[in-house]
């Protein structure tokens, strides 16, 4: 586990050694608390893609920009560093012209309007 130092290789293998379900989902806490390496920032994105994408979307797509690949449009809306106000940062522009090469054209054109 986590604790040991020994990451939980899928998401299932989390699911049952947190004995997670539909009814005892993942807090935001919770998330915040597990996320502590690139690796248990994936795996909280399938387990907790509401709160995980929110939280650690920028972080993941700073270090791996074709992640953005395994994203829809509206979880990439949801990374608030790469909409209109999170991009007039300019330290935010190099991840977010990275991740324009990773995803659908669609998606691509709506990031390159965002930073204009």
């Amino acid at each position: 586990s986590w604790a040991i130092g020994a990451p939980l290789d899928s998401a299932k293998t989390l699911t049952d050694t947190l004995q997670l379900s539909d009814r005892a989902p993942l807090t935001s806490a919770e998330v915040k608390a597990l996320g502590v390496d690139l690796r248990s920032m994936r795996l909280l994105v399938e387990l907790a893609p509401a709160h995980a994408i929110t939280t650690f979307g920028f972080t993941i797509l700073s270090e791996d920009a074709s992640f953005a690949a395994a994203l829809s449009q509206a979880q990439l809306d949801r990374i608030t560093q790469l909409t209109a106000a999170g991009l007039r940062d300019d330290k935010h522009w190099a991840v977010c012209r990275r991740v324009i090469g990773h995803v659908a054209p669609v998606s691509a054109l709506h990031l390159a309007i965002s930073l204009v």
